[in-house]
């Protein structure tokens, strides 16, 4: 499978270059990770313009979402949105903390359910767990 990557859509495309399908309003992209047992897992943040009232828009989150290759989403991650200082040229990276980001354009889960992503402004690579019960609270 051949997936393309826009502002406003995820277009599919089989191996022989076929359209698939399309699915739109999801988030504006910036990577694709299709693992080996089909799974879909993007990253991005909320649609927004990329040029609205003659500025750009500032990021409003940090998403990941993972699909089956039906188009059924299984996984919604969101992390705070970091804050690297005014001058986005000479970003100031020590401002970041662990588990925020700016600019994620890179995504890959392992074996264990980790994922990693990487980000452009913070220049890292983080990893996630997805946390799948609360721990017990002290009486």
């Amino acid at each position: 499978m051949w997936v393309i990557a826009t502002a406003a859509a995820y277009t599919f495309f089989d191996e022989q270059g076929t359209f698939i399908e399309q699915w739109t309003g999801l988030i504006m992209p910036w990577a694709i990770t299709i693992t080996a047992d089909d799974q879909i897992w993007i990253c991005g943040s909320s649609p927004h313009w990329w040029r609205r009232n003659g500025a750009y828009p500032e990021f409003k989150d940090q998403i990941f979402m993972r699909f089956t290759s039906d188009g059924k989403l299984r996984q919604v991650w969101s992390i705070p949105l970091g804050d690297i200082g005014e001058d986005k040229d000479n970003p100031d990276v020590t401002r970041l903390n662990p588990g925020e980001a700016v600019g994620i354009h890179c995504i890959a889960p392992d074996r264990a359910g980790n994922l990693f992503v990487g980000e452009i402004y913070g220049e890292r690579v983080q990893r996630f767990t997805a946390v799948t019960a609360r721990p017990a609270e002290s009486e």
